[in-house]
């Protein structure tokens, strides 16, 4: 599935890449792809959903990228440097996919409020993983301070 997954991403940013994502729908990917729409459609509602799919699979990515005895060593600050880190390496990949999704698509109040609730998501299961308090009034202090760093 993960396969799968990778040409999904492929072809969004592919089209991003070429200047195409504000005429580009689930329709359209879901032909180049030789798949169902309903399927992807199950996958990604829409094309303002796909940062948040692609933002899902690469969290698990990066939160398997840190093993358990790492994080007994380290401190809460260097894993979540490292996570945040990891998580840059990976979209490097699609930077220029990222900056045209982006220019067009900010004067969007519904993508804005999807990705910037997708962005939480990480940071909490981030935060969650690394935290050794039960305090949530500091969890959630340090989630609204990442979210504004990131």
């Amino acid at each position: 599935m993960q396969k799968d997954y990778d040409k999904i991403c492929n072809s969004f940013f592919r089209e991003a890449e070429l200047g195409n994502w504000q005429k580009l729908n689930v329709k359209s990917i879901s032909k180049k792809l030789k798949l169902k729409e309903q399927e992807l459609k199950e996958i990604i509602p829409s094309k303002n959903h796909f940062l948040n799919f692609y933002n899902t699979i690469i969290d698990k990515e990066v939160i398997n990228s840190i093993s358990k005895e790492e994080l007994k060593i380290s401190s809460n600050d260097e894993i979540i440097q490292e996570y945040f880190m990891y998580k840059l390496d990976l979209m490097k990949k699609y930077k220029f996919g990222f900056i045209n999704i982006l220019n067009t698509s900010l004067k969007d109040p519904g993508f804005l409020l999807i990705n910037l609730k997708s962005n939480k998501e990480s940071i909490k299961k981030y935060v969650k993983r690394v935290s050794k308090t039960n305090n949530n009034f500091s969890r959630v202090l340090l989630i609204k301070l990442l979210l504004g760093v990131w």
